[in-house]
């Protein structure tokens, strides 16, 4: 009986300190967040600790209000250890190649999305690794709006 409630404890444990790695920028329920809080890059799990070089294609479809499922299709599983239950952030080590930049030629960002409590994309937030000068892909989900304007061609001609 002893040894049931020992290894009972020890689970009550390891559950705990998963418990405590998720979440660590502490999103609401609405998923916004006081402060962003970055793991550090050589923790990634992916690639060895590595990263991965994601197409630009899907970089650019990352926006709001997408799923777990519709995220994880385009940038694959999370980098880092996120926890087991209710995570709401996902942290990525990406790498863009950008010639006469970075480091020979590579800059590295990372990448956090960051759910509400619908499991739905929030926030999405990049930081350059290394150097301060480097840019990393801006938010694109903020697309340019383009004034349009239609102009009548009944002024051209004359009926």
């Amino acid at each position: 009986m002893k040894i049931y409630a020992g290894k009972l404890l020890i689970l009550a444990g390891v559950i705990t300190l998963f418990g405590c790695q998720q979440n660590p920028s502490h999103p609401g329920k609405d998923g916004s967040i006081k402060e962003i809080i970055w793991p550090a890059p050589a923790r990634a799990k992916l690639g060895s600790g590595q990263g991965v070089f994601p197409t630009p294609e899907n970089i650019t479809l990352l926006d709001k209000g997408m799923t777990k499922d519709q995220v994880y299709l385009l940038l694959g599983r999370p980098h880092f250890d996120e926890g087991l239950f209710s995570v709401l952030e996902w942290d990525y080590l990406l790498h863009f190649r950008t010639p006469g930049y970075g480091h020979h030629g590579v800059t590295t960002c990372q990448l956090k999305i960051i759910y509400n409590s619908d499991k739905r994309v929030s926030g999405i937030y990049w930081r350059s690794v290394g150097s301060e000068n480097i840019i990393c892909p801006s938010i694109l989900h903020e697309k340019e709006e383009t004034n349009r304007y239609t102009l009548n061609a009944d002024i051209l001609f004359r009926l």
